[in-house]
């Protein structure tokens, strides 16, 4: 069994596969998830999107930046990326799942797109 990783049971049943590939992938790569780290969520918008979504008062506990996306095709109103950051973020079912519907309510509350998440190990 030389090389095998062993997950908690909640990674290998979280209900989003691509969730659990990132979990999975965080503790190939030495993370233990009860310690906290830093966890970013990605959308992507228009300028009034973003700038709208930047002053949501439910992100007020977030780190909230906007920054040009860099688009090749900047008509499909994505030409501003949005990253909303904690720093000391624990990861658990519990918390991955609540601000991450959070946060994919709130892009769509702001008409942008929300693109996923990823965390430091």
């Amino acid at each position: 069994m030389f090389g095998l990783t062993k997950y908690p049971d909640w990674v290998k049943n979280y209900p989003k596969e691509d969730d659990r590939e990132v979990l999975k992938t965080l503790i190939k790569n030495g993370a233990d998830l009860s310690q906290p780290r830093e966890m970013i969520f990605c959308v992507y918008g228009g300028n009034e999107n973003a700038v709208s979504l930047q002053k949501d008062p439910e992100l007020k506990d977030w780190n909230v930046t906007v920054t040009p996306s860099g688009d090749p095709e900047p008509e499909a109103g994505y030409e501003y990326f949005v990253e909303i950051r904690q720093d000391d973020y624990v990861v658990t079912p519990e918390s991955l799942a609540k601000d991450q519907s959070l946060i994919e309510g709130i892009a769509e509350k702001h008409h942008a797109f929300y693109d996923g998440w990823y965390a430091s190990v």
